[in-house]
């Protein structure tokens, strides 16, 4: 397959990057999910570029497609107050089914299972995987562009007071529980042994990523109930503070109707990340089943791009593929031109990463700028997290800098002085935890990770949007 071309022209576009503890196949999938929206709701993302390399991935969009959907989206909202409600409902319907094939993927029946049926069961499995976003992939559109018409609207409403940020932070946030806080909720109501049993079974699937599963014992949610940390955020007090800037400063139908978006998204964001870590747990499953058939390991399997794992027929060409899979290891580029996937390995991925870093190499900053997602200021040890190992160096008191958070960041996030990520908005996940963990956060730096690096002491500002080495 010739990819120069395709390639080419890619690298020179505008994109909008965000990072990940990621393999292709995990990513690749659930990111599959922007193409074929196009066929449920009738637009789409036209592209997207992947970078992998040790086990770290990079997914970027087009930000022409960003403004472009959301104008659409925008349009479709005001023809149809109800329509991304009924969105949200059909995407629910499809994770509702999806759930219920889970169910019968016990690996002792997939042990007993024909080589054929399990490679059924796995593209099965795949396409549910791309269902665990299907048409909630428009929650990036929302929540990377309504931010920015958000701040400007609100601040020609309320004016750049002196509690400007608690305002904009107020209304921003969401009025129910993330998937994580309410885990944590449920696991202090646990008293007895069969209890614990249940909770195991009901969020096993916890501390799963874009990297793969990970296997969650009895013992580690035994060992978090103990502590049984306190709530930090109370959300009667959210909706109340809320409501109670809407009458202060009389907000617009528009401004109100943003707000809603915002709260909405947020929340449909959050149960969005759940489906997908529960569905990258079963099919993990069912790659570790395929892995031990065909003598191919998990590694590699994780290697296949979506195209390749959609349409696997046989345990044989797997097989036929291992040497093609064993180089994308160490460094793969994926680009969806719409219709086609293009990859490439090997030496074509080195130059490829060469030019890519002459371009992150041309950009330098002193202070660093984002969005505020949660207020407050910090002074720490800087610890830039582009993957599960990276974590562990997390010390109490320490800043947090990466492109994005994810949930499997939540025991170093705990730790954290702040926050700083290069990419998301008000909606991101760093920006929900923050405010429940009640941590200074700036998210969409765009460039913190390539600025600092580990050691540097930072003093982040984030009642000023604002990040700088000491």
């Amino acid at each position: 397959m010739h990819a120069k071309n395709p390639f080419d022209a890619a690298i020179k576009k505008d994109w909008y990057t965000q990072g990940f503890n990621a393999v292709p196949l995990y990513l690749g999938l659930t990111g599959y999910s922007g193409i074929v929206m196009k066929k449920q709701l009738g637009y789409g993302y036209s592209s997207f570029l992947y970078h992998y390399q040790n086990r770290y991935g990079e997914m970027s969009y087009l930000n022409s497609d960003l403004a472009r959907l959301w104008g659409i989206i925008k349009k479709k909202i005001s023809e149809r107050p109800e329509y991304l409600r009924q969105i949200r409902e059909r995407y629910m319907f499809g994770i509702k089914k999806n759930n219920t094939f889970y169910l019968t993927l016990i690996p002792a029946r997939l042990a007993a299972c024909s080589d054929d049926e399990l490679i059924r069961i796995f593209r099965v499995c795949c396409k549910a995987q791309v269902d665990s976003v299907g048409a909630a992939h428009l929650v990036e559109i929302i929540g990377t562009e309504v931010e920015k018409e958000f701040r400007h609207k609100l601040l020609k409403a309320v004016g750049r007071s002196a509690d400007w940020n608690m305002i904009y932070t107020s209304l921003s946030t969401p009025v129910q529980q993330s998937f994580l806080a309410r885990e944590e909720s449920e696991l202090r109501r646990v008293r007895t042994d069969t209890q614990l049993a249940a909770h195991v079974q009901k969020y096993f699937w916890l501390q799963n990523s874009y990297e793969g599963p990970v296997q969650l014992s009895k013992r580690f949610f035994e060992r978090r109930r103990k502590h049984r940390p306190a709530e930090k955020l109370s959300y009667a007090e959210v909706i109340n503070k809320k409501n109670t800037l809407i009458r202060r400063f009389a907000l617009d139908r528009d401004l109100r109707s943003l707000i809603q978006i915002i709260d909405f998204t947020s929340q449909w964001q959050d149960e969005r990340k759940e489906n997908i870590l529960r569905g990258i747990g079963y099919l993990g499953i069912v790659v570790h089943e395929l892995a031990k058939r065909s003598k191919v390991s998990e590694e590699l399997i994780e290697q296949l791009g979506t195209h390749e794992a959609l349409t696997l027929r046989s345990i044989h060409q797997l097989v036929g593929m291992r040497r093609t899979l064993g180089i994308r290891i160490r460094g793969s580029y994926f680009f969806f031109d719409g219709t086609r996937e293009y990859i490439v390995s090997g030496r074509q991925h080195d130059r490829m990463l060469v030019r890519m870093t002459k371009r992150h190499q041309k950009v330098a900053a002193y202070d660093i700028h984002g969005s505020i997602a949660n207020g407050g200021s910090a002074v720490g040890r800087a610890v830039i997290c582009k993957g599960l190992a990276s974590l562990k160096n997390v010390r109490k008191g320490d800043i947090i800098i990466a492109s994005m958070t994810r949930p499997e960041f939540m025991p170093a996030l705990k730790k954290a002085a702040a926050v700083v990520t290069d990419e998301g908005g008000i909606t991101c996940h760093a920006a929900i935890v923050s405010r429940e963990l009640n941590i200074p956060c700036i998210v969409g730096t765009k460039i913190a990770t390539r600025v600092f690096h580990d050691g540097d002491i930072v003093d982040v500002r984030a009642n000023h949007g604002i990040v700088r080495r000491v």
